[in-house]
């Protein structure tokens, strides 16, 4: 059982049946997150603890003004990742050639539409969930770090900002020390240089504070 996992997720649920409407909506209370799907979102929790910014069954309409569902949709301020889960099974062997016809042109229009795609196989999800992990991680990792200013930042310093705006401008230290895989005083030391660069500030009185991204950096990521 993953801690936290069940009770987040109902509520990630509940919410977006709420604040959705039309077909979507409908998606959402007639079938809701399939087993694959939450597979998904079990491996995602465990490498962020959250669910911001990720939108089930998300709606948008192709150049021909025809609605088209994403698995997930991970929107960030100058980026947006499309992530479907594909299933296995003997029916999908049997695809009609207008049916792949037309997944190949909905992969073209959401590619020009500005998305990045992300696929995992059914299997993927279920036999390996930590490469799956690593590979979302990395994605999100590397579109993040495209816009991450013109200072000069070393490759952790990077990555720890990267963490720390995939949480929402919040580092809780021993969740950072799990994700970074490197000694907790080697972190604390880039912590420290952060602050007095000004890219955190810290809160509390121990090495266990967390740390809050700058208001004024994060306004270099988000727009509203």
């Amino acid at each position: 059982m993953l801690m936290g996992f069940e009770q987040e997720y109902v509520k990630f649920v509940d919410k977006h049946k709420k604040e959705s409407s039309g077909e979507r909506n409908r998606r959402l209370r007639e079938g809701g997150v399939g087993h694959a799907e939450k597979l998904f979102l079990e491996t995602w929790w465990v490498g962020f603890g959250h669910f911001n910014h990720l939108h089930p069954e998300y709606e948008v309409s192709d150049e021909r003004g025809r609605s088209r569902f994403i698995d997930f949709a991970f929107i960030f301020s100058w980026f947006k990742v499309a992530f479907e889960i594909l299933g296995f099974g003997p029916h999908l062997k049997q695809v009609s050639r207008w049916s792949y016809a037309d997944e190949q042109q909905r992969i073209r229009s959401l590619s020009a539409a500005g998305w990045t795609l992300m696929y995992f196989s059914y299997d993927e999800i279920k036999d390996n969930p930590e490469q799956c992990l690593k590979e979302i991680q990395s994605l999100l990792g590397g579109l993040l770090g495209k816009e991450i200013g013109d200072e000069v930042l070393s490759a952790v310093d990077k990555e720890i900002v990267r963490f720390a705006l995939l949480n929402n401008g919040i580092i809780r230290t021993k969740k950072l020390y799990q994700v970074m895989k490197i000694h907790r005083n080697t972190v604390y030391k880039y912590l420290r240089s952060l602050v007095e660069r000004g890219w955190l500030e810290h809160e509390g009185k121990s090495r266990n504070y967390q740390y809050r991204l700058n208001i004024q950096k994060k306004h270099l990521f988000w727009t509203g």
